[in-house]
C-alpha cells in the first residue's frame, strides 16, 4: 500500500549494500552501531544484533538489559534513503509498521497475544514492551 512505499521510500537502492554484524554480548546494539557508523565504510543500511546486551538504554537513558531469549536488532539507515518528507516522523511510522507486521504474524494463532502500539512509538506484547523506535 502507499503508507508502506513511503515508509520504505528509496530503501530498496540500499538493499544489496546492507551490512549485518551478529554478536554473542555488547554493551548496546546501538552503541555498536554507532561505533561501527563512526569507524566508516557503511555506504547503504547498517543491520546489528546481540543476542544478550548488558547496558542499553531506552527512552530517557532508562537502562535497558536484555539477557539472551530477546531479539535485539538497531537498524542504521542514512538520510539519504528516507524521502524528506517522511524523515520527521520516521521513529512512529516504523513503530506502526512494527506493530502491523506482529498482528499480522500472531492473527492466525489459536489465543494470538494482545499487541498494541503505545505513544508514539513502542510496540506492546500482552502489555510487556517488545519493541522501540528512535
Amino acid at each position: 500500500n502507499s503508507f508502506c512505499t513511503l515508509l520504505v521510500g528509496n530503501m530498496r537502492a540500499a538493499l544489496p549494500r546492507i551490512r549485518y554484524i551478529a554478536v554473542a554480548e555488547t554493551t548496546s546494539t546501538l552503541d555498536l552501531c554507532r561505533d561501527t557508523l563512526a569507524e566508516g565504510g557503511v555506504d547503504g543500511v547498517l543491520a546489528v544484533t546481540a543476542e544478550r546486551q548488558t547496558a542499553g538504554r531506552g527512552t530517557s537513558g532508562r537502562k535497558w538489559a536484555s539477557p539472551a531469549g530477546n531479539v535485539l536488532l538497531t537498524v542504521a539507515m542514512p538520510k539519504r534513503l528516507i524521502p524528506d518528507a517522511v524523515l520527521p516522523v520516521y521513529p512512529l511510522l516504523a513503530g506502526v509498521a512494527i506493530h502491523g507486521c506482529i498482528a499480522s504474524a500472531v492473527a492466525g494463532v489459536a489465543q494470538p497475544p494482545r499487541v498494541q502500539a503505545k505513544w508514539p512509538n513502542d510496540v506492546l506484547i500482552d502489555s510487556a514492551k517488545a519493541s522501540g523506535c528512535i
